[in-house]
């Protein structure tokens, strides 16, 4: 933790596990988190550094500021501005900040910086691994309806049945054949 330029202790709350990196001075305290696009927070690695998907945000919150002030926040390695969040009347602020498009996959610092009651530079730092996002699973194909038989069953009874039917047309040419030879024979 820096105030005012000059580093110092102070508490921190990171354990592995856990769903922020939270900083307690005298009278104030700074929370940084990451957040999922789906707004679940996502929980610190094993060495307590907060975890963002690509498409995930940062959320930076804090109570003991100076009120009507902004904190400003940045990613790093690349200084990127996140964005600023307006200190309520309370001293209190809680934001979420989109990480920007196209940021790279890998390790990052994220950092807030703002003026405390007393009138104090307080700089917050965190290291964040930005991880790609999960590919959503494609969708399933749809199973067409079925609509018919199973064509080895029917296949055997289609086959009867058009041998039925030629026996038929066989039997009836039969017939007609020997009606025209009856019919011939009486004729002559």
């Amino acid at each position: 933790m820096v105030i005012n330029g000059n580093e110092v202790s102070v508490g921190t709350t990171s354990t592995p596990g856990s769903t922020a990196l939270t900083v307690t001075g005298e009278g104030w305290t700074a929370a940084i988190s990451g957040v999922e696009d789906d707004g679940d927070k996502m929980t610190l690695d094993a060495q307590g550094r907060l975890v963002v998907n690509r498409d995930g945000s940062v959320r930076v919150a804090g109570t003991g500021f100076a009120p009507g002030t902004t904190v400003d926040v940045w990613l790093f390695s690349t200084p990127t501005f996140l964005g600023d969040v307006v200190v309520r009347p309370d001293g209190t602020f809680d934001q979420l900040l989109a990480l920007p498009d196209g940021i790279e996959v890998g390790e990052h610092t994220v950092q807030m910086n703002g003026l405390g009651e007393s009138g104090e530079v307080y700089s917050v730092s965190s290291g964040l691994i930005v991880k790609a996002s999960p590919v959503a699973p494609a969708p399933k194909e749809k199973e067409l309806a079925f609509t018919g038989g199973n064509s080895l069953i029917l296949a055997p009874w289609s086959i009867l049945a058009i041998l039925g039917g030629i026996g038929l047309v066989a039997a009836n040419k039969r017939e007609d054949d020997e009606d025209a030879f009856d019919s011939a024979a009486v004729h002559r």
